[in-house]
């Protein structure tokens, strides 16, 4: 068939390659099972694929399908199975539940991150250190250099058979008395 100009064809069948060298018009459904896209494919509207899994149906990234992006039924995956690193980049990222109401965890470029507990700051990085909020548990602690315990003015040792320390041991205090206890 050789057309130029429009042509309305109601059932066409071809059995070998077809070449389309100018715009293809498409309304309605279309079932193709292997397209080839030599350029760039532009989609309006959304692009939905089905569940899969890492062998099925996914998104695949790079000559070798380095980069798959998938969901299984059950869970989402970002496999990053190449040489390098996967590399997230934000000047901003956060990591929070799908209304947003819940924040995980934010990292700022080139500055601070936060860790959060069902919504609620627990843990950030700062240029001198950390900050954290709450009581922190912890099973062992090496502390080098000046340890400042905050405005409460307490710091409480429980349960502890020795206290050793290379150096001087200084207490100082701008309130009245000073408590140790045996």
């Amino acid at each position: 068939i050789d057309v130029d100009g429009h042509t309305n064809l109601d059932n066409v069948s071809i059995a070998g390659f077809a070449t389309i060298t100018q715009d293809l018009n498409v309304d309605g459904h279309t079932n193709l099972d292997n397209v080839n896209i030599a350029g760039v494919a532009t989609v309006t509207g959304a692009l939905k694929i089905p569940d899969g899994g890492a062998s099925g149906n996914r998104i695949s990234v790079g000559d070798s399908e380095d980069l798959k992006i998938y969901h299984s039924g059950s869970h989402s995956f970002i496999d990053d199975i190449g040489t390098g690193n996967l590399k997230l980049r934000s000047n901003n990222l956060r990591v929070s539940n799908t209304d947003e109401s819940k924040v995980s965890a934010t990292f700022q470029a080139a500055s601070n991150v936060e860790l959060y507990h069902a919504g609620d700051f627990k843990f950030e990085t700062t240029s001198s250190g950390v900050n954290v909020s709450g009581t922190t548990t912890t099973t062992g602690l090496a502390v080098s250099g000046v340890s400042t315990f905050g405005s409460s003015g307490q710091a409480v040792i429980n349960d502890v058979g020795n206290f050793t320390t290379s150096g001087e041991i200084r207490v100082s205090n701008t309130q009245p008395g000073i408590v140790l206890e045996d």
